[in-house]
């Protein structure tokens, strides 16, 4: 069966294997990273385009182990708590995330198993390593497997982009009017989505709802980086965080955006964005709807400087 997908969609992919879907699989595969949200996820719209036209249940899976280098108390703590909000934001949908939790760095996770019963697969296009190394890995072990990355980060999607940009002024010259454009237009989620795989996945899925100390303390990783209390993660404190911001930061933040020891000089909305936790859609929305010089400034860093740094990484050999 050939692969098509709606040009909101297709425009945001990156093939890594370009094949039908295969025939004796037995659901979809969304391996979510660094978009830990159901909402304005133009990753999880695709893979649940592809189940629907395959007729196949969607599995959503979500894996954390100890072989990145700088996982931690802080790292675990923050993912694991993400993925309590895109869980149950899941489950509104009818879907539900299975979460895997290594804690044993050597340990294999069940990935790889996964992918062998795809009829597809679909993930996050994140340009930086070690995704970079990991996805032609998973690739070429199965390369019959439908394999599609899809930007999920952006609003002007990274495939879009020619050249590694690295100047502003020319991005900003060059696709401003557009991303304004992008910004006004928003995005729109799918009617209805496919049903949740309900076999077994092969592996004993992490109980969300457990304690996360003490299953974090039981990880093979670095215990000497605390969490910050201030900063947990997940969408519901990450919406809180900007919704301050925006009341009480945002039409200042073209002067005091330099003072770093002003709490709300800046909207301190990195992690959340890193981790996809809040839409970039909505943020870059409810900024330009608020308007002024503050935000206008904002909206220069998330939609200028944010975007040049992802197609800057996306398209340079160097990394």
């Amino acid at each position: 069966m050939r692969i098509e997908l709606p040009a909101a969609l297709a425009e945001r992919l990156e093939w890594l294997t370009e094949a039908p879907l295969r025939a004796d699989g037995e659901f979809v595969l969304y391996w979510a990273h660094h978009a830990l949200r159901a909402h304005d996820n133009p990753a999880l719209q695709a893979a649940a385009a592809l189940a629907r036209e395959a007729g196949l249940p969607l599995l959503v899976y979500q894996g954390l182990g100890g072989r990145h280098r700088y996982n931690s108390d802080r790292h675990h703590r923050f993912i694991l708590e993400a993925a309590r909000d895109f869980s149950s934001e899941l489950a509104g949908l009818g879907l539900k995330l299975l979460f895997h939790l290594s804690p044993d760095p050597a340990r294999k996770g069940p990935l790889g198993d996964l992918l062998a019963r795809s009829a597809a697969v679909v993930s996050e296009l994140y340009p930086v390593p070690p995704f970079t190394d990991w996805y032609p890995r998973h690739a070429a072990a199965h390369p019959e497997l439908p394999f599609l990355l899809v930007d999920a980060s952006c609003i002007l999607p990274m495939p879009v982009s020619a050249t590694a940009p690295t100047r502003a002024f020319q991005f900003r010259k060059r696709y401003r009017a557009e991303l304004d454009a992008r910004v006004a237009a928003g995005w729109t989620g799918p009617e209805s989505w496919p049903e949740a795989f309900d076999g077994d996945p092969g592996f004993e899925p992490f109980d969300l709802s457990a304690s996360l100390s003490e299953a974090i303390a039981g990880c093979r990783i670095d215990h000497s980086v605390p969490p910050v209390a201030a900063t947990p993660g997940g969408s519901q404190a990450g919406y809180r965080r900007w919704s301050r911001f925006l009341e009480s930061g945002l039409a200042r933040h073209h002067r005091l955006r330099n003072d770093a020891s002003l709490p709300d000089a800046v909207s301190r909305l990195s992690p959340y964005l890193h981790y996809g936790c809040v839409s970039p859609f909505r943020v870059a929305g409810d900024a330009m709807q608020a308007g002024g010089e503050g935000a206008d400034k904002f909206l220069d860093e998330l939609l200028v400087w944010r975007e040049l740094s992802h197609h800057f990484c996306y398209r340079s050999d160097a990394l």
